[in-house]
């Protein structure tokens, strides 16, 4: 029975674990409340067809967490048109709303989970996102702005 409780905090995040342990390779910071960062979300490889099919070409949303290597959005809908921005190997352009210009990103979700409506969230999906690509002064700036809350924290 222990083993099957081990199992299901460490899936769903209740998990023991002191900092030391954790496995991310980059510090993470949550972004609730004052924090939170607007972002948009729109899908790198398929924008041409995006403006010929149905729905919204951007997705707006909020930050959960953000780290130097990756970030957790919640998004109303995990759909651009007739496209799922979850599909393995697609890349999405993140607009995110740090102090000062917004930064790009590109990124790939490597992981979603559809959320139960509640007072904070609303539903929606919060989805994991992996950086794969920012220009180099976007890059300094979010890491820029990464320290400030290291900082804040």
């Amino acid at each position: 029975m222990t083993g099957l409780i081990d199992y299901l905090k460490s899936r769903f995040g209740k998990s023991d674990k002191t900092a030391a342990e954790e496995r991310r390779a980059a510090p993470r910071f949550t972004t609730h409340l004052e924090r939170q960062l607007v972002v948009n979300v729109s899908l790198l490889d398929v924008n041409r067809k995006l403006d010929a099919a149905r729905g919204p070409t951007v997705l707006a949303g909020y930050t959960r967490d953000i780290s130097e290597m990756g970030m957790g959005i919640v998004l109303p809908d995990v759909r651009l048109g007739n496209f799922n921005i979850t599909r393995p190997g697609r890349t999405l352009r993140i607009m995110l709303g740090i102090p000062g210009p917004p930064v790009e990103i590109h990124g790939t979700t490597v992981r979603h989970v559809k959320l139960e409506a509640d007072e904070e969230t609303g539903g929606g999906y919060l989805i994991g996102i992996q950086i794969t690509h920012m220009s180099e002064r976007d890059r300094n700036r979010y890491q820029d702005f990464l320290k400030s809350l290291q900082k804040k924290g």
